[in-house]
């Protein structure tokens, strides 16, 4: 009998799977990262991470609703827009349909280029999960359209 483990294979001498490089992503030059190359990665500075956050924005944001999300949103004070998901169990029972919506809605958020300055948390109501794909990116892009349409006014009235 041979002792030791016989999966995964020995690598060669001087190499590990650790130590090989990682093969470059490819990467787009992108005008709401600032121009500098990104993946299709949802980068952690795009992101509401805290409860204080998520809370800032639910104290003093603004709704923006239809039949399938409501949006809150706050101005950030940045040039960029964050995204905080509130996917509940209330409104997908099932985590393959939450992670599912929580998709769709991260994909639909990072193609905004204009939501520029704005923290945004998105909730889904529960005739969501029971749409299409195609159906819950046109509601969302319905809503961003109305977002950004809300911050042009309010850019000018200043």
């Amino acid at each position: 009998m041979v002792s030791g483990r016989a999966w995964p294979p020995k690598t060669a001498a001087g190499s590990s799977r650790r130590a090989a490089p990682k093969v470059a992503r490819d990467s787009v030059r992108n005008a709401a990262y600032g121009g500098q190359a990104v993946t299709a990665r949802f980068p952690r500075a795009r992101r509401l991470t805290s409860a204080d956050e998520f809370g800032r924005v639910f104290r003093h944001g603004r709704r923006v609703r239809d039949s399938l999300f409501t949006l809150v949103t706050a101005p950030n004070g940045a040039e960029y827009a964050r995204l905080g998901l509130a996917i509940s169990r209330k409104a997908a029972r099932r985590a393959i349909d939450r992670n599912r919506l929580k998709r769709l809605v991260r994909e639909s958020f990072r193609q905004q280029a204009h939501l520029g300055g704005q923290d945004v948390v998105v909730m889904a109501q529960p005739a969501a999960r029971l749409e299409t794909n195609g159906t819950l990116t046109a509601h969302l892009n319905a809503l961003w359209h109305i977002l950004s349409n809300d911050a042009t006014i309010a850019d000018s009235d200043h």
